[in-house]
């Protein structure tokens, strides 16, 4: 297991493209979205601290929360389904976790990161959505490449250009959902069946961009 993993290693159940060990955190329902253990919302310090109701002598310039400019989001992008499009690390001091979040499709699809690292991201059919993954501190700069195993046909994609698929076609779309989270939606049949891209889908969260 890599240095700074934080839980047990569990293998998918069967043969599998992905036969390798996954930092699985838990539920998503289990998990804190801003990144700790549900429950462990109160930020170090708050207990006991005395509140200053003093009117400050100044006025504060500084924007709300809910103004906050969004550090992650790309006009050139948006929110659009982006085919073909390779994610990238901002910033390596930031840890990256994986939600699988969705399966549609009658395959049994199995996920994985496969760059910079092999670390198994779940199964269409087979894992709860809502379940976790710490992939952890990537250096910065670095492309982080998905891919699907499809069980049923033996077939094989990853995310990026079309030239990496075997039938020249690409399987993978990144959509970005705000706050520095991504969609990252597979097509698990040859040839892109209707290129919906939502057989299976995952969600990236971190300080990333799309190329």
């Amino acid at each position: 297991m890599r240095p700074g993993s934080i839980v047990f290693v569990a293998l998918l159940a069967g043969c599998s493209e992905y036969d390798f060990g996954s930092d699985v955190l838990a539920d998503l329902d289990a998990v804190d979205t801003a990144g700790g253990a549900a429950g462990d919302d109160t930020a170090a310090g708050d207990t006991g601290d005395t509140v200053d109701t003093s009117v400050p002598e100044q006025t504060d310039t500084a924007p709300p929360p809910d103004q906050t400019e969004d550090p992650c989001y790309q006009s050139d992008h948006g929110y659009d389904v982006n085919p073909a499009a390779r994610l990238f690390v901002d910033d390596g001091n930031t840890p990256i976790r994986v939600i699988f979040t969705a399966s549609d499709s009658s395959y049994n699809d199995e996920l994985g990161l496969e760059f910079p690292w092999a670390q198994a991201l779940g199964v269409g059919g087979e894992t709860a959505p809502g379940t976790a993954y710490l992939v952890g501190m990537v250096a910065e700069g670095t492309e982080l490449t998905f891919g699907i195993q499809v069980r049923n046909t033996g077939d094989h994609f990853q995310s990026g250009p079309a030239t990496r698929n075997a039938d020249g076609v690409t399987h993978v779309a990144m959509t970005y959902a705000g706050q520095c989270a991504w969609t990252i939606g597979f097509e698990d049949l040859w040839g892109g069946g209707d290129q919906d891209y939502n057989d299976v889908e995952l969600r990236i969260e971190g300080q990333l961009h799309v190329e």
